[in-house]
């Protein structure tokens, strides 16, 4: 008999059969005698045992008040907050924090001191209601017993719940767990006249929160900075969430996982627009972790867990430790990049811009125009198709001739025209605005499927990537007098994504923009059916 334990008359135990583990039991009793190293105990079956004492486990559980009667902790009294098989977690004070930890053995019921501040189980709305565990993997489906909740300071609550059969309490979120028989939520258990959950009020519960956990999508209303991408440092919340197919021939460590996110800017005449981003290209805001590390998808929401072989990119990382450090030193530079925000279309965006020595090298006959059509703030870093009418890069000399130039930005105010021209490698190179025409095969408003970029029309809508969907004829039904019907459409890398914005131009109000094979076979698969649609109707004839 261990020197730390005590039996008296009374006491309620359990008996532990060896054949079921440490945790099993045979059935419960109270003692009635006691001996040197037995006990007899009258069972819950009706009968009188002698049963050895490594063989008896008492029963308190969390929510009983006890007295420590032996060890280091003599005479100390405490609420049982937690227990592990025969471990008790006491708390001894408001904080509901467990203090100490002692021998189930070692205690006995006890009566609080009214003479100084006690904690207390009895506030709690769901005390001693019978819950089954839904997402705990290896606790599914098992019952337990609502011994306290409280909140979490973090707009959710938790709950400690005590498992009978294995002998242990934990910690859960309140929406991890069901009433038992009929599988309610434990926020459906107590409503008001109106039928209102009252607990939303009692525990402060965060409702948006709340509708993230118990949706059947995880993440909607989450809040996140990109950390990759044209969005990188932008901060939105999550709206929609869907999965993909992944290639196996491909990466196999992506997400599997695109998110709809409304971002915390305004574009054009678009506030707080909507974009796909991968799941990779995002954190949670504020612990800056992946989505399902800092909020864990439900079960009724396991299906959005990310592709088993995902491997997140690594946002920053931690400095090479030195011998006996246990404290990852973190690389603030690396952090500070995270926020960093890269968009071009940001209002605070600053664009770094050629250097006023290399403008100055193209020579004093050298046009850097501030009027073109391209050089708007809006198209800077977009590589757009023109023609160019003399110099080395001349493409009216040929028939199938083109060149794509990018707007950019120079420190003395002016906007320069670059060459883009990936297959040979030119250099930083710059043409005369005067030398850059409109490209001499223009779009076509009937049959287009090119990329194109808004160059001209309102300003909000400049720099917007469109694809053509149906044309109209602006006046007589004549060729002269086609116009583009648009969609609006958006990229997080070669994902091209619609949006709900659509337009209407003329050909001169757009410009070719250089785009990858692929991503034109992926667009035209993206909007066959759009055109299908708005194609069975006759193009109109407007005033």
């Amino acid at each position: 008999m261990p020197e730390l334990w005590h039996f008296d008359v009374g006491d309620s135990v359990s008996i532990a059969g060896e054949q079921l583990g440490l945790h099993g039991e045979i059935t419960r009793g109270i003692i009635r005698e006691v001996y040197l190293r037995t006990c007899e105990v009258d069972t819950a079956l009706g009968e009188t045992v002698v049963v050895q004492n490594d063989r008896l486990v008492k029963t308190f559980i969390p929510g009983d008040y006890v007295k420590v009667l032996k060890g280091p902790h003599a005479n100390t009294q405490g609420l049982v907050g937690e227990r592990d098989g025969r471990v008790l977690g006491l708390i001894r004070d408001l904080s509901h924090s467990v203090s100490i930890w002692v021998d189930v053995n070692s205690v006995t019921a006890a009566i609080a001191d009214s003479s100084f501040p006690t904690p207390t189980m009895n506030e709690s709305p769901w005390k001693d209601l019978k819950v089954r565990i839904v997402d705990l993997n290896f606790y599914a489906q098992t019952e337990g017993i609502v011994k306290r909740a409280w909140p979490d300071g973090h707009g959710s609550a938790r709950i400690l719940l005590y498992v009978p059969s294995n002998d242990c309490s934990f910690e859960l979120d309140y929406t991890q767990v069901v009433e038992h028989q009929t599988n309610r939520p434990l926020d459906q258990l107590a409503l008001d006249s109106e039928g209102r959950s009252l607990f939303f009020d009692h525990f402060k519960i965060n409702r948006s929160l709340h509708r993230m956990k118990t949706g059947p999508e995880p993440w909607i209303g989450a809040r996140i900075r990109v950390v990759q991408g044209n969005e990188h440092g932008l901060t939105g919340t999550v709206r929609d969430v869907n999965r993909y197919q992944l290639d196996p021939r491909k990466n196999i460590h992506a997400s599997g996982i695109v998110l709809t996110v409304e971002l915390d800017v305004a574009r054009g005449n678009i506030v707080s627009p909507q974009v796909k981003l991968d799941y990779d290209s995002v954190r949670e805001l504020h612990t800056t972790d992946v989505l399902h590390s800092a909020i864990p998808p439900s079960w009724r929401q396991s299906f959005f867990m990310p592709n088993p072989h995902y491997m997140p990119t690594k946002a920053f990382e931690a400095q090479t430790l030195p011998a006996r450090s246990y404290t990852p030193v973190i690389d603030r530079d690396s952090v500070a990049k995270l926020y960093e925000f890269v968009g071009v279309w940001h209002p605070g965006f600053e664009h770094g811009g050629i250097p006023s020595y290399e403008v100055e090298k193209l020579g004093p006959n050298f046009v850097a125009s501030t009027t073109h059509f391209l050089c708007n703030r809006n198209l800077f870093g977009i590589p757009i198709r023109v023609d160019i009418m003399g110099g080395p890069y001349d493409t009216l000399k040929t028939k199938a001739g083109e060149r794509y130039v990018v707007p950019t930005p120079a420190e003395n105010g002016a906007i320069l025209l670059q060459i883009d021209q990936p297959q040979i490698k030119v250099g930083n190179v710059f043409v005369d605005t005067t030398l850059v025409l409109r490209h001499r095969n223009r779009p076509k408003p009937s049959t287009e499927k090119h990329l194109m970029v808004v160059v001209g029309g309102l300003e909000e809508h400049i720099g917007k990537f469109v694809r053509r969907v149906h044309h109209f004829y602006k006046g007589s039904k004549t060729n002269a007098n086609k116009w583009f019907k648009l969609v609006v459409v958006e990229f997080t890398g070669e994902v091209e994504v619609v949006t709900g914005l659509e337009l209407e131009l003329s050909p001169d109000d757009v410009e070719y923009v250089r785009e990858s094979e692929q991503v034109r076979r992926n667009s035209t698969q993206l909007l066959a059916e759009l055109r299908q649609f708005r194609g069975h109707a006759a193009p109109e004839i407007r005033p």
